[in-house]
Formats: structure tokens, sequence, C-alpha cells
């Protein structure tokens, strides 16, 4: 595996017209992204989708890279965006996965050989949320699950819409962490 130095100094060569060099970086990049991309949305069966438009945003964008930054973190701000757009994308279909924009990046990149079957991953996320706690799941249920507004979860649990936002927003942090433990 090579390092984000290379994959910089690649990019470098790229930005400045060498094929080869972008050839070699893309080939390089391919499987942690799509390691990366499989870690987080694997359950929503779109992984390669995801990771073809990983690839060509890192394409458009080739020009921002700064050299004085690691290409890696560079390279995985562009995934996460588009890990967070197929999210929101899947949630508007039947099932339904929590996020907010402070879905993080783990340093480390690297996932499991295996990953469960979809149904298993499905599970998993059904029996995440459940086992929320209700200040937490109510809120998420009534937004994310079930498409109500904002003010009318805020009517419903007699609680502001702020504090609908918090704690949707916490939940969704604690979903995450308990689905990347069973993933």
């Amino acid at each position: 595996m090579t390092d984000s130095r290379q994959r910089g100094q690649w990019m470098l060569q790229a930005q400045k017209g060498n094929k080869i060099a972008y050839k070699a970086l893309i080939d390089d990049i391919s499987g942690p992204i799509s390691g990366f991309v499989n870690k987080k949305i694997g359950f929503t069966g779109n992984t390669d989708d995801v990771v073809q438009e990983s690839l060509l945003a890192i394409h458009k964008s080739r020009h921002s890279y700064d050299p004085s930054r690691s290409f890696d973190s560079w390279m995985f701000a562009i995934v996460r965006f588009k890990v967070v757009d197929s999210l929101r994308q899947f949630s508007k279909t039947g099932l339904t996965v929590a996020i907010d924009d402070s879905f993080q990046l783990a340093d480390d990149t690297t996932v499991p050989d295996h990953q469960p079957p979809h149904d298993e991953r499905v599970s998993i996320l059904k029996n995440a949320l459940a086992s929320l706690p209700d200040k937490f799941r109510l809120p998420i249920e009534l937004v994310k699950l079930k498409g109500k507004k904002v003010k009318e979860a805020a009517q419903l649990l007699g609680l502001s819409e702020s504090n609908v936002k918090v704690r949707c927003s916490r939940g969704y942090k604690i979903l995450l962490k308990k689905i990347e433990r069973q993933l």
C-alpha cells in the first residue's frame, strides 16, 4: 500500500499532465476508497456508484489539491461528502439511515475483508436504532422514519425544535458508533 506522500507526488505530477502518474494514483486509491465506502454504506447496496462518484469528484477537483497538506486527508474529505450525499439519498427511500453533517472520518481507513450480507446489515441498523434511548430514538423515528417536520416532532414530544435537532444529532452519532461496532 502506498502512503499519502507518494499519492501526493503522483497528484502533483498529474496536475502537470503526467498521465502515467495519474493512472498510478487512480489505481492506488481505488482500493482504499472502495474499502472506506463499503465500511460506511455497504448496507445500502450502492457502494460501486459512490466509489465511481468519488473518483470522478477527485478527478474534477484535482486542481484544488494543495501539496502542503496530506493527500489522504484531501481525498477522504471528498469521499466523505459523497458518502453523506449517498446516505441522504438512501434516506429518501424506505429504510432510512440518520446522518448529520458532523459525520466524521476515522483516521484508520482500513476495513475488514468480510462484510455481512445485506439482510444482516439491515438487521444491525434496525437493532442499533431500537437500542437507542427513547430521548434519541423517538425524535429520529419521527423525523427520519415517519417524515415529520422538526416542528411537528417537537410538538408531539413536547420539546423545542432546537431540542429535537440536538437529540437527533446526538442520536445519529450514537447510532453510527453502534453500527460501526457491529460491522
